[in-house]
């Protein structure tokens, strides 16, 4: 599914359809009537141009009630064989009248009627907003080439510019002597933005008199270098990752504060739009390498290549496209099927078999995750991975592990988790819940000091730290025995391995422990806490799981029972964005059952 950067419609790529079509709320969002969004779904069609384009525009309900007066149609009949694009109708059709106004404002035509300079007014604070809301119907049908063709007809009515007229005119106060010759040059505009100093800008344009005039406003045109790569996440599930840089003299006066281009991916023929994003350049950040990641659905495996486009907001000819290859992509096979979800009886925690594990836990029954993990966490010494949703009991499963250990008078134990703060908020609960069990245990936390963690490693029996805290302990495990000593590592949330810094160390601390483990020949378990995964198998397989112990329940099987609801924010500052956030979420959490909210909250 693509959701639209406002979140008014969703898209369903693989069907072409749009998912659930809500025109009143683009319709509002644009502040436009709802009959012209009724009027845009029943004309637009992926392959229009810019004559068809015009006249759906010419025919929105915004502009029913402006007339053809008797006076002006002498003028409309000059106008429109003066303006670039055809007009069907006659010059005593109002189509015609919309239609011919806006081109003689993108055209900069002058008018004689004083009714017509305010029509022409009228319309052109209207046509912003018109192609805009366009431009997202096209986006959430997934029609590639409509959407870039109303990006450039938005652009053309705030600049005045056709396309077929130099960028330079973008910029204010151009000679017109250099307006005429970029005009009457059949020399791409890139060639252009490539020159490098003035001698070159002069010879190009033919005036030496503005070549440094010329050469200093290409050095403030925006422009990008874009490079991308694409790696396979699931069978169906491409991560691409984009690099853009940014390369131009800012000036404030023309560019502001910051600079927002849109993100295209398409399909090789340039007819499907697969993904939709916005990035936004600052002022503090030009010439520095920016980095987008986002997926994409990979429907059809016989394309060669997508196409990804990096199209500014603000700026005619401005943008990069890049194709990305397909061809030597190893798609991953299908993955297995989550682990289904019993309808088991729910243990007691009498099960546990000694009192003081009991008294442990506040309430009586495991929930139906932990009963069904129950025998291969408790009962059972070798290697776990149990994946399943937030607010299913993970936690009270890692403490399973450590009473099944503590039982069977286990050497040390490790509990690795990438976030300090949980880390805290774990330490001080299970002070208060297990330090007291199995004649009394020793629980620390390290520090990040390795002089103090060592000391705290040798005279505890269980350790709870961070990947990179415990990388600084373990990397020299052959000369350190209380490294060795250790038989049981919880590692929970393991499904961040992999995902920038943290998620590197994580994976290279588990490496090494299953290395020192091989070649020890030693005991040693692993009990792996995920979210649900798509690849659980292959994780587990690296952890030394074997198939019986993995459990990967599917995202949607929580004890509490979830529902999502969407809400999009379109706000760039993100002190902002966050205060515009609060107000929505509190409202939803007071309109909620209060005690299922506590019972979220201690699971």
């Amino acid at each position: 599914m693509v959701l639209a950067k406002n979140g008014l419609v969703r898209y369903n790529v693989q069907s072409g359809r749009v998912a659930f079509t809500d025109l009143g709320r683009i319709a509002s969002y644009y502040y436009i009537s709802y009959k012209s969004m009724k009027n845009y779904d029943k004309q637009l069609k992926p392959s229009m141009n810019e004559v068809d384009l015009f006249r759906v525009f010419a025919s929105s309900e915004e502009f029913k009630y402006i007339p053809v007066r008797p006076e002006e149609k002498l003028e409309l009949s000059k106008l429109m064989e003066s303006v670039p694009i055809p007009i069907n109708e006659g010059s005593d059709d109002p189509l015609a009248k919309i239609n011919v106004l806006l081109q003689a404002y993108i055209s900069r035509l002058s008018l004689d009627g004083f009714a017509l300079v305010s029509d022409m007014i009228y319309v052109v604070q209207s046509a912003g907003r018109l192609f805009r809301a366009m431009q997202e119907f096209a986006i959430c049908k997934g029609w590639s080439y409509l959407a870039k063709l109303l990006i450039n007809l938005g652009k053309m009515v705030d600049k005045k510019l056709w396309l077929t007229n130099t960028p330079l005119r973008q910029f204010p106060q151009v000679p017109r002597e250099v307006l005429q010759t970029a005009e009457r040059s059949l020399i791409p505009w890139k060639h252009y933005l490539n020159l490098k100093d003035e001698y070159e800008v002069g010879q190009a344009f033919k005036t030496e008199k503005y070549g440094k005039l010329v050469f200093n406003l290409l050095q403030k045109f925006p422009k990008v270098s874009l490079e991308g790569s694409i790696l396979p996440i699931t069978p169906s599930l491409l991560k691409v990752e984009l690099e853009v840089i940014p390369d131009w003299k800012w000036d404030v006066d023309l560019h502001g504060y910051s600079e927002s281009f849109t993100v295209l991916v398409e399909d090789c023929d340039s007819e499907k739009l697969l993904y939709h994003g916005s990035c936004v350049i600052k002022k503090q950040y030009v010439n520095e390498l920016h980095v987008l990641e986002f997926t994409i659905p990979f429907i059809d495996s016989t394309q060669p290549n997508f196409f990804v486009s990096l199209i500014s907001d603000r700026w005619l000819h401005c943008g990069a496209r890049v194709p990305l290859m397909l061809t030597s992509l190893k798609i991953p096979d299908k993955f297995p099927a989550p682990t289904p979800m019993l309808d088991l009886h729910l243990i007691p925690k009498s099960e546990l078999g000694y009192e003081e594990f009991e008294n442990i836990f506040s309430y009586n029954e495991f929930n139906k995750v932990q009963s069904q993990v129950f025998d291969s966490v408790y009962n059972d010494t070798k290697n776990v991975l149990v994946c399943t949703s937030k607010g299913n009991g993970k936690t009270d499963i890692a403490i399973l592990a450590l009473l099944n250990h503590w039982k069977q008078e286990n050497g040390r134990a490790i509990y690795l988790n990438p976030c300090s703060e949980e880390i805290d908020l774990i330490f001080k609960s299970w002070k208060k819940k297990v330090s007291k069990v199995a004649g009394g245990k020793v629980i620390n936390k390290l520090t990040g000091e390795l002089s103090a963690d060592l000391k705290l490693l040798g005279s505890s029996h269980l350790i709870l730290a961070t990947p990179e805290q415990f990388d600084l302990i373990s990397r020299l495990w052959r000369r350190r025995k209380n490294v060795q000593s250790v038989e049981l590592i919880i590692a929970d949330d393991v499904h961040t391995i992999g995902s920038g810094a943290t998620g590197v160390v994580y994976e290279t601390v588990l490496s090494r422990m299953r290395f020192m483990q091989m070649n020890m020949n030693k005991d040693l378990r692993f009990v792996g806490l995920s979210a649900s995964l798509a690849s659980a198998r292959d994780l587990g397989e690296w952890l030394g799981v074997s198939k019986r112990q993995v459990f990967n329940f599917d995202s949607k099987e929580r004890v509490y029972p979830v529902s999502a609801q969407f809400m999009s924010f379109d706000i760039n500052h993100n002190p902002s964005l966050l205060k515009a956030m609060v107000k929505p979420a509190c409202t939803q959490i007071q309109e909620m059952d209060p005690e299922k909210v506590y019972q979220v909250l201690e699971s």
